[in-house]
């Protein structure tokens, strides 16, 4: 079949409402005219089809899909303002109801009347070399509108034609859709949707043992032909959420207390930290006959965290120079103790120790215990500072070659922070053993996706990923 060519009179495919001729016609490459005639020719069949499930189809026939689909009946498919995930699931997925063929094959036999013979030979290719998978974006170009992408199971590369695909895809993207190579190019097909990154490893292990467990009923199933059956079913996947415990293997809670006790009884505190050998005094001085001092709790016992669990730790500077993993932290200001901890247990434990070594017990001032759920809560108060902190870079960014001096120091003094992401390691600390480095690529992937999706939405045009990797010369 020779190449489509762009029809001058249709409407143009970027979507602009104008005639392909007053549009985009001699701005574009060979390669993106291909596309845009393949764009026109694919929507003049999916309109055939469509008309042949409304007019070939009875009422009966319509319902029985829509069941199978999930809803009441197909007048709830009418009502929808965008069915294109039902009729994607339809041509793509569904088996016929008498033959238990799929749909397109039956349509080619059964309704070539239909199509003309290139029409056909075009269904042909789509049935034949459309493929579902979950794929991550390996790079996305807006303005050669190439895609290349990696199915994450089978490990293919495929490098994609795709306009909105582009404008709206970053490098790292995790998406579950369709793939479909017609006369020898490939594109995305149809319906899809975009996968958290932090929940792609779950999605790829969901859809292993789910394979695993069809395969075990048909030996001679291919991975090919279960994501294309089952499609629409793995788009049901919720992945679990993250749990979050502190490093005693207990559920995370910031538990904060500031208290008063009875400072004559500080000699006796000192030498308990002291002479306890789960305790470390980092730093004790006397002023004006008040002491003041700083004493961690060092970890117990080695917690190994499970899946799905993202353990918060603590490191401190022991008088020695070794680096310490702590539990709990003491703060003492004269007649004032702070005590901190991210486990409740860890908590009220160095509470009670140090009540036992006091006459007069400590007087609480204020307490807070936050769990997770709700330090994300507090937490939108803090990010609405840091969105007006973000609008403030932005307008000096555009304002001058201030804004990027201002991101620029930021990202440099970032490498110096403690990421949890990072075992709460900062980023300078995490590249020096390999699991830190690995953690650190997948964290600089991220910030490269969000710094991709920014730019395209033309938010901003700044590479903070460049600046961490320029700043810590790690180029992995």
């Amino acid at each position: 079949m020779e190449i489509i060519k762009v029809s001058l009179n249709r409407e143009c495919p970027c979507w602009s409402g104008e005639k392909y001729k007053k549009c985009c016609m001699g701005k574009l490459s060979k390669d993106q005219e291909e596309y845009f005639g393949f764009l026109q020719y694919s929507d003049k069949i999916r309109d055939k089809l469509m008309e042949w499930f409304w007019v070939e189809l009875n009422d009966n026939e319509r319902d029985h899909y829509a069941r199978a689909f999930g809803v009441k009946n197909i007048n709830v498919i009418k009502k929808e303002d965008n069915p294109a995930g039902f009729f994607d699931w339809l041509f793509y997925q569904t088996k016929d109801k008498e033959t238990n063929e799929d749909i397109l094959k039956v349509i080619i036999e059964k309704y070539a009347f239909l199509f003309a013979s290139d029409e056909l030979f075009f269904l042909r290719e789509k049935l034949n070399n459309t493929q579902a998978g979950v794929f991550e974006i390996l790079s996305s170009d807006e303005i050669t509108w190439k895609i290349v992408l990696k199915e994450l199971n089978t490990k293919k590369i495929y490098e994609a034609m795709d306009r909105l695909g582009s404008l709206d895809s970053a490098t790292g993207d995790i998406l579950l859709t369709r793939i479909e190579k017609v006369f020898s190019k490939y594109c995305l097909s149809g319906f899809g949707m975009r996968i958290p990154r932090r929940s792609s490893e779950e999605l790829v292990g969901f859809i292993k043992d789910n394979f695993e467990i069809k395969k075990r009923q048909l030996p001679n199933l291919k991975y090919e032909d279960f994501m294309n059956s089952n499609l629409k079913e793995i788009m049901n996947f919720k992945s679990k959420p993250i749990k979050f415990i502190a490093n005693d293997g207990e559920e995370l809670k910031l538990c904060e207390g500031k208290f008063t006790f009875y400072d004559k009884e500080i000699t006796n505190l000192l030498d308990y930290f002291s002479e306890n050998k789960e305790f470390v005094i980092l730093e004790v001085n006397e002023k004006n006959q008040k002491y003041f001092a700083s004493i961690i709790f060092k970890k117990a016992n080695k917690v190994s965290k499970e899946e799905g669990e993202q353990m918060m730790t603590s490191f401190a500077i022991n008088p020695n120079g070794e680096k310490v993993e702590y539990s709990g932290l003491i703060e003492i200001k004269g007649d004032k103790i702070r005590i901190f901890s991210q486990s409740e247990k860890i908590y009220r434990m160095i509470i009670d120790a140090i009540n036992n070594i006091l006459t007069k017990k400590l007087v609480l001032v204020r307490e807070k215990l936050e769990l997770p759920e709700e330090i994300l809560k507090n937490k939108k108060i803090d990010e609405k500072k840091i969105d007006e902190e973000k609008i403030n870079r932005k307008e000096i960014h555009n304002k001058n070659e201030l804004g990027n001096i201002f991101l620029k120091d930021y990202y440099k003094k970032w490498c110096d922070e403690k990421i949890p992401a990072l075992n709460n390691k900062t980023p300078r600390e995490a590249i020096k053993t390999d699991e830190g480095r690995e953690l650190l690529k997948d964290l600089l992937l991220d910030i490269k996706n969000t710094d991709e999706h920014m730019r395209k939405s033309g938010e901003a045009n700044f590479s903070a990923e460049k600046i961490i990797r320029d700043e810590l010369n790690f180029y992995d």
